[in-house]
């Protein structure tokens, strides 16, 4: 049986997890205010996910905690967040 795989996407202030297999979307984290602006960059990287938003802010969540809350909130860049 094959394992379930998530595509993760962004976009506006909204960063998707789509099931690769059922093409379903299982979870949205929303900047709701959009206070960072839009989403400009991801990195996936073992239990972390790392979104970086035009504001330059990076939020960093960890996965097997889930994604209601942030791990750690970087805003000391002053532009947009091209690369994590």
């Amino acid at each position: 049986m094959n394992e379930t795989q998530y595509l993760v996407t962004g976009c506006n202030e909204v960063v998707n997890f789509v099931n690769v297999f059922t093409n379903e979307i299982k979870t949205k984290v929303y900047d709701r205010e959009a206070k960072y602006g839009h989403v400009t960059c991801l990195k996936v990287n073992d239990n972390l996910l790392a979104v970086g938003f035009s504001s330059g802010t990076i939020i960093v969540y960890d996965l097997k905690e889930g994604l209601e809350e942030e791990l750690h909130r970087f805003s000391v860049h002053k532009s947009a967040i091209t690369c994590i």
